[in-house]
């Protein structure tokens, strides 16, 4: 009888077994498993009396039987405890089979997994296509089974013309680090044996900045260099990262990281806090909450940016665009009111048969978006437009100055005036502006005098002079009331007391002022 069987017994099986042996059947099981294994042969006994080996029997020999044992090794971590170290496979990215094997049995060997756990813990880390197709296949009962059908499924081996197209194409990302993106090109270029100076030029290209801020990192041959010189670039041209509590103002689309709202640590939540103090977030102080906060500092009043917002507007836009004739020149002008002075491009002029004298009266102009530029000169010229002609003095600009060839400022409304309307706009000479209004004011005055005579009886009769100054010498006032209130005006001079008319038009006014004084 073997150990393993004397040991798998109970203690009724045991009995059982040391009656037939005629051996005592008294004690505990382990005593009746040690009495069964001595008989067999399988343990020695060692009295404690003395310190000589004793055998139960007589007729058992002296020798020593006993049988080594080997222990079973098994790991101590689990699936769970390095879950986060390893790799998914899933057959549709760009990792490759071989290399990800190989990842999962260096991390094998490290926690000592047998090929057992190499076959279920490796299932857990396929997904998608990947786990599709093991799920799809059968007789896969061991580790060796499971990578051969593995590498010859997804075992398709890139090209060096696909990982050089996928290192040129990869970029470095806003939310990672130079670090992190030299590790990715590192990891790609794993399927071929790229040599460094090569991976540090991708590394260079996929930095978004110009080639004189990146000069530094052309200095790096080794992979070791270029670490150096990454922390040489970052304190050089990289602008530290605001922490979230100082920031005012944070992007609608930015992803805030989670944080205790007792506290204010970013390492935990609230329900994991162990802190017995609250901290403001108003004033970063502790003992207090934010709507109990008394600091003066923590209110900030919001101000408005000085800068001015200016809304672009989509689709086409009507401009007041009139053909004019500038030196006899017929040219496209943009009438312009924001504009002080009339402008005309360098090539414009040069078309124009000017034989006269160009001033050097050179102004410095701001266009949209504070656009700085200069002149060249000024000249006079005629200029021709709605049938008006009159003079005009240009200044001459650069070619990409003004998008026009020419610009109609307000420094011709001394001459003309301009109407501006949706349909575009018109000039008006200025001195057909007064007659019409001198003819309409003396209409007005026609008008008047024929009411005034209609209302007036007998005009004829009194048509003489004399007659009137007759009237007027003969007038005596007759006092009809007498007024309780009596007042005396001393005058202190010769002059009419009178007031201003009022309710009266501009000119009916100055021709009462004239007749008073």
């Amino acid at each position: 009888m073997d150990r393993q069987t004397i040991l798998t017994f109970n203690v009724r099986e045991l009995q059982q077994a040391l009656r037939e042996l005629d051996i005592s059947v008294t004690g505990r099981k382990a005593e009746l498993q040690k009495r069964l294994l001595l008989h067999y042969g399988h343990e020695t006994i060692t009295d404690d009396r003395n310190d000589e080996s004793v055998s139960s029997y007589e007729d058992v020999q002296d020798t020593n039987f006993t049988t080594a044992v080997t222990p079973i090794n098994r790991s101590t971590f689990t699936f769970n405890d390095i879950k986060e170290s390893l790799t998914q496979f899933s057959g549709d990215d760009n990792i490759d089979i071989r290399q990800w094997i190989s990842e999962f049995e260096e991390s094998a060997v490290v926690v000592g997994w047998n090929n057992v756990q190499k076959f279920i813990y490796s299932k857990q880390l396929l997904k998608g296509a990947a786990k599709l197709f093991i799920r799809s296949q059968r007789g896969l009962v061991s580790w060796e089974l499971l990578k051969q059908e593995l590498i010859s499924e997804f075992g398709k081996k890139l090209s060096s013309s696909e990982v050089h197209n996928q290192l040129r194409s990869r970029k470095k990302r806003v939310n990672e680090t130079f670090r992190e993106y030299l590790y990715v090109l590192t990891e790609i270029s794993k399927p071929l044996s790229i040599d460094t100076e090569s991976l540090i030029a991708y590394f260079i290209e996929g930095i978004t900045d110009t080639k004189l801020n990146k000069a530094v990192l052309y200095e790096a041959k080794t992979i070791e260099e270029l670490k150096e010189k990454i922390k040489i670039y970052e304190k050089i041209h990289c602008k530290p990262v605001r922490s979230i509590q100082n920031t005012g103002n944070i992007p609608y689309n930015q992803k805030h990281t989670k944080s205790c709202f007792k506290c204010g640590s970013s390492t935990h939540l609230i329900r994991d806090c162990s802190s017995q103090q609250t901290k403001c977030f108003k004033c970063n102080g502790i003992g207090h909450k934010s709507f109990e906060c008394k600091s003066a500092e923590s209110i900030k009043v919001k101000k408005e940016s000085d800068k001015i917002n200016v809304v672009n507007v989509t689709g086409k836009i009507s401009l007041p665009v009139k053909i004019v004739k500038v030196g006899g020149l017929k040219i496209d002008a943009l009438v312009d009111t924001g504009c002080c002075l009339c402008l005309i491009r360098r090539d414009v002029f040069d078309k124009i048969n000017f034989d006269g004298e160009v001033t050097d009266d050179k102004r410095t102009l701001y266009g949209a978006c504070a656009k700085e530029f200069s002149t060249y000169g000024s000249f006079v010229t005629e200029l021709e437009v709605d049938d008006l002609k009159f003079l005009q003095q240009f200044h001459i600009t650069s070619e990409t100055a003004i998008p026009y060839s020419v610009f109609i400022g307000t420094s011709v409304l001394d001459k003309v005036n301009i109407n501006i309307k949706p349909e575009g706009a018109k000039f008006v000479k200025r001195n057909n502006i007064k007659p019409e209004v001198e003819g309409k004011s003396k209409e007005n005055r026609m008008e008047l005098l024929h009411e005034f005579e209609e209302l007036c009886l007998n005009v004829e009769e009194y048509s003489d002079n004399v007659v009137i100054r007759e009237l007027v010498n003969s007038y005596k006032p007759q006092c009809i009331e007498k007024c309780l209130t009596k007042m005396k005006i001393v005058l202190s001079d010769e002059v009419p007391v009178f007031q201003r008319p009022r309710r009266l038009s501009v000119e009916d006014k100055n021709f009462v002022l004239q007749v008073v004084k």
